[in-house]
This record gives C-alpha cells, structure tokens and sequence, in this order.
C-alpha cells in the first residue's frame, strides 16, 4: 500500500507527501501557510509584496522548500523587538 496524502490534525490542513513518506519540494499557499502556521492572506501578501520567493505554472503559485527555509532565515531575529 502506497500513502498519497496524510492530514495534519494540528493545523487542521491537508499537507500533502511524496509516495516515500517525505515532504514535496514544492507546496501550494495553502500548504505553505499550514507548513509555518500562517494564515493563506499573509502568505498571498508575501507573495504579491515579493516578500517569498515563489514559482507560477499557469494560475498555481507554488513556493518551494528552500524558499521557505530562506524566508524563515530573513526573518528570524534574536531578542525583543517590535
């Protein structure tokens, strides 16, 4: 038996997986937005505001593993800030 999707109970998504049990290189706004918990609105913000690397194919916007790892490193900071 082959598992093609699994849903993520925590934030109520559905993440989909690779036939091998690992993430996709690629995730929709919707899943990449589950992935950090934010909302689907701020993602497509980042998106439109060029804020998240992306990749379009036709209407889909797509962002990639490593753009979210990069996003997350922009904007990781140390201490209290506003």
């Amino acid at each position: 038996m082959e598992v093609l999707r699994a849903e993520s109970r925590i934030s109520g998504a559905a993440v989909d997986m690779t036939s091998d049990g690992s993430e996709p290189m690629v995730f929709s706004v919707k899943g990449a937005a589950a992935k950090l918990g934010g909302s689907q609105g701020s993602f497509y913000e980042l998106v439109r505001s060029g804020e998240i690397e992306h990749i379009r194919v036709g209407k889909r916007i797509l962002i990639s593993r490593g753009a979210l790892e990069k996003f997350i490193e922009t904007n990781t900071r140390v201490g209290y800030q506003y």
